[in-house]
């Protein structure tokens, strides 16, 4: 048998096959579901990425929060410390501010009854004045 075909040049593009509708339907619908899939899975990877960063910033952030509450509690003690009586009295000779003790003259209680009368700077319980 010979080939009929032997001989005659053939042209890239001449011939067209139509492909019926089901067919294109077909390929359009594995297409959308390949498409979808591909979004779905890059969705879910860039899902996980921003729950890792933003769990190590979260952690980093309390990290930071322990650090400045360990701070602020030394800070206060350290406030208690120059609060206290004796930081005050080496303070004052190391100043040479020549500070003593008041005599008994010198100050005086207010009783909590006549509170109603006094200022509001004096509103305090066992407030003390000056003569």
């Amino acid at each position: 048998m010979l080939n009929p075909y032997r001989g005659r040049t053939y042209r890239r593009y001449q011939l067209r096959v139509e492909l019926e509708p089901a067919t294109r339907r077909f390929r359009c619908h594995c297409a959308a579901l390949f498409l979808f899939v591909l979004a779905a899975a890059l969705t879910y990877v860039w899902l996980r990425s921003e729950e890792d960063r933003l769990g190590r910033e979260s952690q980093e952030l309390r990290h930071d929060l322990d650090e400045r509450n360990k701070e602020l509690v030394n800070l206060r003690v350290e406030m208690e410390g120059y609060r206290s009586g004796r930081h005050i009295l080496t303070a004052v000779d190391r100043m040479g501010l020549k500070l003593r003790p008041p005599t008994p003259g010198q100050v005086r209680r207010i009783p909590s009854s006549s509170t109603e009368a006094a200022p509001k700077w004096l509103a305090v319980e066992g407030a003390v004045a000056r003569k």
